[in-house]
Parts: C-alpha cells; sequence; structure tokens
C-alpha cells in the first residue's frame, strides 16, 4: 500500500527509513513513545485537513506529535 511506495522513494534515494504500523487508541501517544525508544532523527506525519472545529473536538495527531516529538517531525497534506 501506501506505506511500501513510499519507503520505495526513499529506499530508491539511498535513505534509511524505518516504518510502522500499530494500532492504539490515542495514536499521537503510540508514535511519540516509538520516536522516543527508536531514537529518530525525523518523523514525516500526514494531516488529513481537519478544519478548526474537528481539530478543537477530537483533537489533531500530526498536532500532537509536533508538539510532543522529541524529533523533529515533518507535516505533509
Amino acid at each position: 500500500g501506501a506505506l511500501k511506495k513510499g519507503k520505495a522513494l526513499f529506499d530508491a534515494r539511498g535513505l534509511p527509513v524505518e516504518t510502522v504500523m500499530e494500532a492504539g487508541l490515542v495514536p499521537a501517544n503510540l508514535i511519540i513513545a516509538k520516536a522516543q525508544d527508536g531514537k529518530f532523527d525525523r518523523i514525516v506525519i500526514g494531516s488529513t485537513g481537519q478544519n478548526a472545529l474537528e481539530r478543537i473536538i477530537m483533537g489533531s495527531t500530526a498536532s500532537k506529535v509536533v508538539a510532543h516529538a522529541p524529533c523533529e517531525v515533518t507535516v505533509v497534506r
């Protein structure tokens, strides 16, 4: 799927990438914990383009990761 295609783009350029797919109740917490445990240099995360009201009600995984990640974060749409 999309995860494999994304990794292939980095692999083709000789850039080391680790991809992870996990399920959990609070995705931001899982992403942050994985980055801390793996001593990551950067997290690349997608944004769903929620409007302001949706972010207030449901929160934004990307926003939480940006605020609490132990490394740099790149948000893509």
